[in-house]
């Protein structure tokens, strides 16, 4: 919500809201490595890595993003 700048909101007061808007891949990868560090928080592992080393591997550019 907030990469696409949107108003806070009240979710008991407004529901099914749709969303519109876009993102950048560069935003989306940050988001994604987010993500990445709370699986590190929680001790999971992502298609059976170490979230911190596939956080790492999507920096130095290892790690293939994929385009679909």
């Amino acid at each position: 919500m907030k990469a696409l700048k949107e108003a806070k909101r009240d979710r008991k007061k407004t529901k099914n809201i749709k969303h519109n808007g876009n993102i950048s891949l560069d935003v989306a990868i940050e988001m994604s490595k987010e993500i990445l560090g709370t699986c590190v928080s929680v001790g999971c592992t992502v298609d059976g890595k170490d979230p911190k080393d596939l956080q790492q591997e999507i920096i130095d550019g290892d790690e293939e993003i994929p385009q679909d």
